[in-house]
């Protein structure tokens, strides 16, 4: 979610105050919350606004862009108003612009720890890390500037036009130079069933796979039907993608179609670092023995009690071992009706919680119910976009976390949600040592590491459409392959009106009536206690 501002709220850097701070922050929660400014009470929670912990996380980022500096990724649950967070803002010291330098591109060029568990999870022999987006586009095209449009984005966005090699053994990023033709075009005005032979092609291209080391890790194509509908589809590599990103392509894209069809130059800054610059960045920031690295590994030591174990079996898990543990996970989908999203939301704002923790904990607590442990591990993706540069990045900013959940004492939901919300908030500050790293360490330190996140949680917004003018458009249901390294997952994606959850699953390691049966619990548990 990112938002364009209006004039009023362009303050920048080092002449804010309070006052510009709050009319920010106002302006970022009313236009993410598709409301009126006026509505927002600056005194109000976020959470009893209806911001969830994906909102905040993002504001965040947002506003450390904005400002131009650092901010501690926990600050919005630390200040919860619009009218706190501005005033402690208003107040801090100033501070230097940025602190990502730009690398010389005359050298190899590390991967971020983020990059290399991908790449390493890459060298599988089934390779599906990769996005298929496929829009219905409405209305008369203007090829020549979306042919620019997309020029420029690849052009800006060096991820998008890099690959990944071995250099003396080590996997380094190789920046290929911008090029003129990234929109492939075909014309299908002549075939009966255009639109089903454009998702047929499109389907096809994502097939092949797509290979790291010598391949485009981004297609665009444009596939005409006739002359007032056409199909756009992005097929994106997961090293070049993540939530946020595609929020960046959406923003970019419209934006420079639309300056380009009306004969003006591009609208965007240029971008002053890219991800081969965070992720050299990361490396020196994160290295071994370093302050980061050190307070990071403390707590998370801290954070596992001895005897915690990865949770394998579950009731409805198959027996046998898996033959291919990388195929491809099928799901399966439940809607929550709009009178439970709402019910949820009216608890997160008596309780003071996210609409993250209230899923997640039911989550948690139908586990609990399954395995009868009263210690479960289950990881969750977080964001490592708090830097400000990295607000406007295509690329993969994400880690996995592996938590403890406890539920020693029989606590109830509300204060097993009260026990996540901590654990996520404190588990966050300390987000970015990646979890080979912390095993590395706890093998060298106590013989011992901590139990894999094979089961995975997550939260996702919905994501808006591209803004053409011109044209309307839709996004078409799509295939979407991917290998996971998890066995079983459950997403929740909310909407405006909206939410549904889905589970991802091992067919070769977990019944699909079972995992239909546990999502039915799921959505169960939450009707009878919310």
């Amino acid at each position: 979610m990112r938002v364009t501002w209006p004039a009023h709220c362009t303050h920048r850097r080092f002449d804010l105050n309070t006052e510009a701070i709050e009319s920010w922050v106002a302006t970022w929660i009313a236009r993410a919350l598709e409301v009126e400014e006026n509505d927002i009470n600056t005194s109000e929670s976020f959470t009893g606004l209806g911001l969830d912990s994906l909102s905040l996380y993002t504001l965040t980022g947002d506003i450390s862009a904005w400002m131009g500096r650092d901010l501690p990724v926990t600050i919005a649950w630390e200040y919860p108003t619009v009218k706190g967070l501005a005033l402690h803002l208003g107040s801090l010291p100033k501070e230097s612009d940025e602190s990502i330098p730009h690398v010389s591109r005359d050298q190899p060029l590390p991967l971020s720890f983020s990059q290399e568990r991908m790449w390493n999870h890459a060298q599988k022999p089934r390779d599906r890390d990769f996005v298929v987006r496929r829009y219905i586009l409405t209305g008369e095209v203007d090829r020549r500037a979306l042919e620019r449009a997309v020029d420029d984005f690849v052009r800006r966005h060096e991820i998008l036009r890099t690959t990944f090699a071995g250099v003396n053994g080590e996997s380094c990023q190789v920046i290929q130079s911008p090029a003129a033709g990234n929109l492939l075009y075909t014309d299908l005005s002549d075939h009966s069933a255009a639109a089903d032979q454009a998702a047929a092609l499109i389907q096809e291209l994502a097939d092949r796979g797509i290979d790291l080391a010598n391949g485009s890790l981004f297609y665009a194509w444009l596939l005409k039907h006739h002359e007032t509908e056409h199909s756009l589809a992005f097929v994106l590599h997961h090293m070049t993608y993540d939530a946020r990103s595609f929020d960046v392509l959406h923003e970019e894209i419209s934006a420079l179609y639309n300056a380009y069809r009306s004969g003006s130059e591009s609208p965007l800054p240029e971008l002053r670092v890219q991800v081969a610059d965070f992720a050299a960045w990361q490396r020196e920031w994160l290295r071994e023995g370093g302050e980061a690295y050190g307070a990071a590994v403390e707590w998370w030591k801290k954070h596992w009690p001895a005897g915690v174990a990865t949770l394998n079996e579950l009731p409805f898990s198959c027996k046998a071992k898996p033959d291919n543990p990388d195929a491809i996970h099928p799901y399966y989908t439940v809607t929550f009706s709009p009178e439970l999203l709402e019910r949820l939301r009216a608890l997160c704002r008596r309780e003071n919680v996210t609409l993250y923790t209230v899923m997640f904990a039911a989550f948690a607590r139908l586990l609990h119910e399954y395995s009868q442990r009263e210690q479960l591990v289950i990881g969750t993706y977080v964001s490592q976009r708090s830097k400000p540069s990295t607000a406007a990045m295509m690329g993969f900013f994400v880690n996995l976390l592996s938590l403890c959940i406890d539920h020693r004492g029989q606590p109830s939901f509300r204060e097993l949600m009260r026990r996540i919300q901590q654990t996520m908030q404190e588990a966050t500050i300390h987000q970015y040592l990646p979890f080979e790293r912390l095993s590395d360490e706890l093998e060298k330190s106590e013989d011992r590491k901590p139990p894999a996140a094979e089961i995975i949680f997550q939260l996702t917004k919905t994501t808006k459409a591209l803004q053409l003018d011109g044209l309307t458009n839709y996004l078409a249901p799509t295939s979407r392959q991917f290998s996971k390294p998890w066995r079983l997952s459950l997403t929740v994606v909310e909407g405006e009106n909206s939410l549904q959850a889905s589970a991802g699953f091992d067919p070769e390691l977990y019944a699909r009536e079972g995992v239909i049966e546990m999502v039915q619990r799921y959505a169960a548990f939450l009707e009878a206690n919310v």
